[in-house]
């Protein structure tokens, strides 16, 4: 079922009713993925307390969990590793100082509770469970039942819905159904940005700050190593063995480095020469077809990466030696190392295997492209499957008992004709809900005519001082939405005092989560939100609560 209900019309609640239902009926269990944030936290937060309530009280005992990706969820493991180390980082002592106290409140060991800094990443990383195969004949509290990801996933196990996001739900399609419970009827909400997650899922993005970021910890192996067998009785057995193996992979690693800066390099010319200029003084994408593969500069390119495959083989082969060696983990100190290696063997084999078939190769299944990196204007390879459809027919929709998708903007001018072909859709009921609102009475559209030019030094006055009298005439109760973080500071330096005067207080995306943001917007009698992306879909701010909305 293919089903567009416009916002405000309850689809939440009409799906999650039904579903339910169902679901304790027949014992049976039903996945809801989203594609936001905001949406899960809708679902988690709100929408099925309410269902709970409208449930009879002989209606069986009734479950709902939120399922997430592994890298989200602790390792109990790795972190009593890391723990026992000595000569910790002072990254390495603050983030256990903030994780031993969380650990006193956590129930869910749910990484966002922490909100972590971009520079504690690497760190989370290791002691996350992405790659960690515990089970009761190697960690004590798989036993213990204390696990974040075991208890996670029994939850859901045992749960009539279990909500996800995309990512997660076609993660699970991508690595066999070794990811989510298994389950035979799956609800797809906002339904229109699944096909590009699946393109993310299935496609391909590495350049020199991944390849750099996976060389450097491979380097930093040799003083893991090290510090884990200080005073251990491995280190007089096979301890000498491993740090001779990391000492080689350190070398590796350091002489693979200035390979990638080369092929950075190689790119990054290339790139500067044949692709278009962007308005922001950069380079707009540059399609990898055959015309760009026969320029005589491309033969460097190509050179650049022989030289790195070559580097990266190596690299490969020795961390797989490492992996092998470290056979027993029973070692405490070991832990983060064996964790680390399986990691990082991971990494160097997705780097190495995706540039080598954008490079390589030609398929002509996959576009494959050149593009700077947003983060620090780096070049970037990457590659994606031309059309996703079959795929998720073959192994998402296939073998399940219901598909329903839904959202608001589903359709487009020819109907649902393009979001069915796209998705393979190709036996699907199609439906509409219109909505029940009379917008053409309780609605104003206004599009200004008199907005100076966005690249002119008047457009940012002009922006703020739209914002400030909109919410001064609405009396708060005034979300803004930007597509740029520096705009919408710039925004809310503008506007904070004088609104401010009139008792308006000014909320600004990303000085606290959307969570506590939204929730300190309703309690606020007047308040004005400015937020980016993540705002932009999955919020629910019913009735007087959004007054007026400007989109920047």
């Amino acid at each position: 079922l293919l089903l567009e209900a416009v916002k405000g019309t309850g689809k939440s609640l009409a799906y999650l009713i039904p579903a339910a239902a169902h679901a304790l009926a027949n014992e049976s269990r039903v996945v809801i993925s989203t594609a936001t944030i905001n949406l899960q936290e809708q679902l988690i937060g709100k929408d099925i307390p309410t269902l709970e309530a409208l449930l009879p009280p002989n209606g069986g005992d009734f479950r709902a969990c939120v399922l997430k990706g592994r890298r989200n969820y602790l390792c109990l493991r790795r972190f009593e590793a890391l723990r026992a180390g000595v000569d910790l980082s002072d990254d390495e002592a603050r983030i256990a100082s903030r994780i031993l106290i969380w650990l006193t409140q956590t129930e869910t060991g749910d990484r966002s509770e922490l909100r972590l800094s971009q520079g504690e990443e690497p760190i989370w990383r290791r002691l996350c469970a992405e790659g960690a195969e515990c089970s009761a004949d190697n960690s004590p509290f798989v036993v213990e039942g204390t696990c974040f990801l075991q208890r996670a996933r029994k939850r859901a196990e045992a749960a009539h819905l279990v909500v996800v996001n995309h990512a997660l739900l076609l993660s699970d399609i991508a690595y066999g159904g070794r990811v989510l419970p298994p389950y035979d009827n799956v609800i797809i909400d906002e339904a229109h940005h699944l096909e590009a997650e699946a393109t993310r899922q299935f496609g391909f993005s590495a350049g020199e700050r991944e390849i750099t970021s996976m060389l450097e910890r491979s380097e930093a192996l040799r003083g893991d190593v090290r510090a884990a067998l200080r005073g251990s009785a491995v280190a007089l057995g096979p301890g000498g063995r491993l740090g001779g193996i990391a000492e080689a992979i350190a070398q590796a690693a350091a002489g693979a480095r200035p390979r990638a800066a080369d092929m950075s390099a190689q790119l990054g010319g290339f790139l500067k020469q044949h692709a278009a200029a962007d308005a922001g003084g950069g380079q707009q994408p540059l399609l990898l077809n055959r015309a760009m593969r026969v320029q005589p500069d491309w033969s460097q390119v190509e050179i650049g990466w022989e030289n790195l495959r070559l580097a990266l083989s190596n690299l490969t082969s020795l961390l797989e030696k490492l992996a092998e060696a470290l056979t027993d983990g029973s070692e405490p100190g070991l832990e983060l190392v064996v964790a680390e290696v399986g990691t990082l063997l991971q990494e160097a084999k997705e780097i190495s295997d995706g540039l080598a078939a954008a490079i390589e190769t030609e398929d002509p299944q996959r576009v494959v492209w050149l593009e700077l990196d947003r983060r620090d204007g780096s070049p970037l390879v990457a590659s994606a499957p031309l059309r996703v459809d079959e795929v998720l027919r073959e192994r998402l929709y296939e073998g399940q008992r219901s598909v329903i998708l839904t959202g608001a903007t589903l359709r487009t001018g020819s109907g649902f004709a393009f979001i069915r072909d796209r998705l393979g859709l190709w036996d699907v009921t199609a439906s509409t809900v219109e909505s029940p609102f009379n917008y053409e009475h309780s609605t104003l559209l206004f599009m200004p005519s008199d907005m100076p030019d966005p690249r002119s030094s008047q457009y940012q006055q002009a922006v703020d001082q739209a914002i400030y009298l909109a919410a001064q005439a609405a009396g708060g109760s005034t979300v803004a939405l930007f597509t740029s973080y520096a705009q919408l500071r710039a925004t809310a330096d503008a506007i904070r005092a004088p609104l401010d005067r009139h008792g308006i207080t000014v909320l600004q995306h990303g000085t606290s989560s959307r969570r506590r943001l939204l929730r300190e917007y309703r309690q606020t009698e007047k308040a004005v939100l400015l937020g980016t992306r993540s705002f932009w879909e999955g919020v629910d701010l019913p009735g007087d609560e959004l007054l007026c909305l400007l989109i920047v």
